[in-house]
């Protein structure tokens, strides 16, 4: 996992890169306070570059995201698309993290893993195939 931070006056930006999971983390045990301490007013995960996430991973984003409660600082999520987006709506943390609706994403077989509407957010609709 990689980690950008670019500052503007009142808000930090922290691009992540890679897989958001136990191993990556391992290496990275401080990133959470270091991502909290480093934002002025408002901090801005974006997680467009991060294919995959694990309970791990999950761990990390609810920390910082509790982190910058205790703070005071404003805390976004932007760009949570594919099997991040997946796992944070079957584990019914949509609407924690700002997922209004996702994209759906498919296994190998084509078959769609789990997959949310904008009227049904909280609602995944899992193992559904696509073909008959």
């Amino acid at each position: 996992m990689n980690i950008t931070l670019t500052q503007t006056e009142n808000r930090t930006t922290a691009a992540l890169a890679g897989p958001l999971d136990g191993i990556a983390l391992a290496s990275h045990r401080n990133a959470g306070e270091v991502l909290t301490n480093a934002a002025a007013e408002a901090l801005t995960v974006d997680l467009k570059d991060v294919p995959f996430l694990d309970t791990s991973g999950v761990g990390f984003l609810v920390q910082v995201l509790k982190r910058c409660r205790l703070k005071g600082t404003g805390c976004a999520f932007d760009n949570v698309n594919g099997q991040p987006a997946d796992l944070l709506t079957a584990l019914g943390l949509a609407s924690l993290f700002g997922l209004s609706g996702t994209v759906p994403s498919h296994d190998a077989r084509g078959v769609i893993v789990a997959a949310t509407t904008t009227d049904n957010a909280d609602k995944p609709i899992a193992a559904l195939s696509q073909a008959a």
